[in-house]
């Protein structure tokens, strides 16, 4: 059974289209961006594909965002890597 799991495991990570979920969501309003604006980015459909796929999606990046919660601390402990109040984060 753990060699057909593996084998499967295998085909899909070549093979199958990624989607991100928040589980946990904390919206977050990045202050220094437009609200009416709106920026797509073309995204690959699996970042492990053949060379031969070359199939994307638009993802947009507007002002209001999601998080998940973990991602996120008001009180991050020691070198905590993740958005903080007052603190940087690279998106």
């Amino acid at each position: 059974m753990r060699q057909l799991e593996a084998c499967i495991r295998s085909e899909l990570d070549l093979t199958a289209q990624r989607r991100i979920a928040v589980l946990e969501p904390v919206k977050l309003v990045v202050d220094n961006y437009p609200a009416d604006k709106t920026e797509y980015f073309d995204v690959a459909n699996n970042p492990n594909r053949e060379a031969s796929d070359t199939t994307t999606r638009k993802v947009a990046f507007t002002r209001e965002l999601w998080i998940d919660a973990e991602d996120f601390a008001e009180v991050p402990p020691p070198k905590f890597k993740r958005l903080t109040v007052d603190g940087e984060v690279r998106l």
